[in-house]
């Protein structure tokens, strides 16, 4: 960063030159507003694609199965804690994409058989979905169940 001089005083220094002095202070402070802007912007850009990508997977997920409103809305909430989890926790390989991918994968089919049992065999609703937080809760009590970054919710601490 820029370090500003002391012009107080300096009776040497002409007006044109404060002028200049202060216009490329100025301008090296946009250009590092700029930089970090963009860097900011393209973590956005990335995490919405990637959500966009998970929505993607829980459609071709479902098949021919219809989506409840109040499902989708949950869903895609899910969907984005858990991008941003990834995030935080610095886990945004093609491995680490795998996993979340087969692991939200899991949770479709655990809806899925969830609606079933509750005799909603073409859709699947937001009892599906709580049905399905319950069976993992249960399975999670008994082994060490992880659907990550999906489930547990606790999230790890970054370095």
């Amino acid at each position: 960063m820029a370090v500003m001089p002391d012009l107080r005083h300096s009776a040497q220094l002409s007006p044109a030159s404060i002028l200049s002095i202060c216009r490329c202070t100025i301008y090296i402070f946009v250009l590092a507003w700029r930089k970090t802007f963009t860097i900011y912007m393209s973590f956005i850009v990335r995490e919405r694609a990637l959500q966009d990508e998970f929505w993607l997977l829980v459609l071709e997920s479902l098949g021919s199965l219809q989506l409840g409103p109040i499902c989708a809305r949950h869903l895609r909430a899910w969907i984005v804690a858990a991008v941003r989890r990834m995030r935080l926790e610095n886990r945004l390989t093609p491995r680490d994409l795998r996993i979340a991918r087969a692991n939200l994968i899991s949770f479709i089919e655990i809806m899925k058989a969830e609606a079933f049992i509750l005799g909603r065999a073409d859709q699947v609703d937001s009892d599906s979905f709580e049905a399905a937080l319950r069976q993992i809760e249960r399975h999670a009590r008994l082994t060490a169940f992880n659907l990550w970054p999906f489930w547990p919710k606790r999230i790890a601490q970054s370095n």
